[in-house]
This record gives structure tokens, C-alpha cells and sequence, in this order.
């Protein structure tokens, strides 16, 4: 299976100042980036999760014709490191249905912050979702945790 970069959509893109691309705004996570002819953005649009590299590539070099794929290749690995991307083709090999994507939306998003090319943010909350969990009392602690942990999708919880 050939991997499908996605950027992160929990991270904004937006033009900072004539020239500069800023990905990210939160704190430690925000990157400036020089872009002066509009490669950086065109590539974060094209990194969507629908293409493999090589159909990135070739869509870049119409608009970059002197664009090598190492080149690419490096830019999407620096994506990477930084924690913009993750594999959607990854994401798709999980068993989560359209119904639960939808009604864990929230932890999907969450998750997006700790996802990278080996897990997509549908791992974590298969893993939530596989969890076995032990609550011991049922006390007003007890009684809001298992509430809390239904919502978040542990299906299997011991009292």
C-alpha cells in the first residue's frame, strides 16, 4: 500500500506576510516558511490525503517544472518531523464505520495531534474502543468516569 500524505486540518495555513507561509499557530508547533513563489502552499492544497507522493509530485512539477522527487521527498519528510502529516491510506485499513468517524469526530481531532505516518488518529480510538477497563466504586467519582468513558467509545467496562 503506497502511502497518501494528508495535511493535519487541525493545523491552519495562511499567509503571514507577502512571502511567508505560516503552518500551525499554536505555540512550539507554529513554523514560518519562506515562499516566495508559492510551492510550500501549493503543496500543503495537494497534500490531501487523495494522492500518493508520485501523484503529488506530478502535480507539482505543472506549476515547478524544475522540481526533482528527492526534493519532494524531503519536503514531506520535514512536514512529517515537524507533526503535520499523517498516512490516510493507514487510516483506511482501520474497521472504524462512517457512523462511529462521525460520533467520535471530536476524539478524531484530538487524536490528529499524535498521529504521524504510522498511526492515523482512527487507531487511537480503535485502541479506546478495544480498551477493557476495571472501575472500582461507583461513588460520584465511579458513576461520571464510566459516563466519561462511554462517550469517549470504551465498549467494555467492568463495575
Amino acid at each position: 500500500m503506497e502511502r497518501r500524505p494528508i495535511f493535519k486540518h487541525i493545523h491552519p495555513v495562511y499567509e503571514l506576510t507577502p512571502g511567508v507561509v505560516r503552518l500551525g499557530e499554536q505555540f512550539g508547533v507554529a513554523v514560518d516558511l519562506e515562499d516566495e513563489q508559492g510551492s510550500v502552499r501549493r503543496l500543503v492544497q495537494l497534500l490531501d490525503g487523495t494522492r500518493t507522493l508520485e501523484q503529488v509530485h506530478m502535480e507539482m512539477m505543472a506549476h515547478f517544472p524544475a522540481l526533482t522527487r528527492q526534493e519532494l521527498d524531503e519536503a514531506v519528510s520535514a512536514l512529517h518531523e515537524m507533526g503535520f502529516l499523517y498516512d490516510r491510506a493507514s487510516e483506511e485499513q482501520t474497521e472504524l464505520t462512517a457512523q462511529e468517524r462521525d460520533r467520535y469526530k471530536g476524539n478524531l481531532n484530538l487524536f490528529e495531534y499524535y498521529a504521524n505516518f504510522d498511526r492515523a488518529p482512527a487507531h487511537f480510538q480503535e485502541r479506546l474502543k478495544q480498551a477493557k477497563v476495571t472501575i472500582l466504586g461507583m461513588g460520584a467519582f465511579g458513576s461520571s468516569l464510566l459516563f466519561n468513558l462511554a462517550g469517549l467509545g470504551v465498549l467494555h467496562a467492568k463495575i
